[in-house]
């Protein structure tokens, strides 16, 4: 097996690595693997620190384009594993209506403590080394760890999960009125008054029919 470490201690150095797997997994298709960060991070992306701790930020925004590049270089998919405080963060590399830029990611829903990271990443990656199924993995994980509270996921299940909340969120009687008035009070701004187009369109979009047809389409997208 081959692996390699890098101590990155700014955007500038994060980028260049990623740049660098790009280029490896390009250039030998026989690479696989994982892709492991141990870092701080939220909800808004990854904390780098120098060596006088001077703290610097890469979004999942400015990250989004970079793991696309990973994901499209090799047929062979690296997992991305986030060892961070609320790592399953990383699920925010998919805005809504863009690609996903990988099969499988990992984290934790929880603010973890450094020996439980170290030694939970360890057991998940003999487990999967030792070839014991993905399911079992996980649970052995939060059996042994349980503050880390990790999660493995799929793309499947995370585009599943990404619908449920969609249509919990937004397929209610009062959102619908919500979005409805915010899309007319838009129209009427834009032309004077919503036109009988405009009102079927609008029954369309926001009916069951219609978020099933965007949500095909979104899924297309989500896949490409």
């Amino acid at each position: 097996s081959h692996s390699e470490f890098f101590d990155v201690k700014s955007k500038h150095e994060l980028f260049d690595r990623l740049n660098y797997i790009c280029e490896e997994l390009q250039n030998d298709n026989e690479l696989d693997g994982i892709i492991h960060f141990h870092t701080h991070g939220n909800e808004n992306g990854i904390g780098l620190f120098d060596n006088t701790d001077n703290l610097e930020f890469a979004e999942w925004k400015d990250l989004r384009p970079k793991f696309r590049d990973i994901y499209l270089s090799t047929s062979k998919k690296p997992m991305l594993s986030m060892c961070a405080c609320k790592g399953f963060n990383i699920s925010r590399l998919v805005p809504r209506f863009e690609p996903c830029p990988y099969d499988y990611i990992t984290g934790s829903f929880d603010p973890i403590g450094f020996i439980d990271s170290v030694e939970g990443y360890k057991s998940f990656y003999d487990g999967i080394i030792d070839n014991m199924d993905l399911t079992e993995n996980i649970k052995n994980i939060n059996t042994k760890f349980p503050k880390m509270n990790f999660a493995c996921c799929s793309s499947d299940q995370i585009f599943e999960i990404a619908v449920h909340a969609y249509k919990n969120a937004e397929m209610v009687p009062s959102r619908i009125k919500k979005r409805r008035e915010e899309l007319e009070a838009i129209i009427i701004k834009e032309f004077g008054y919503v036109n009988i187009q405009q009102k079927l369109l609008l029954d369309f979009a926001l009916s069951d029919q219609g978020t099933e047809y965007y949500l095909e389409q979104f899924r297309a997208t989500f896949y490409s």
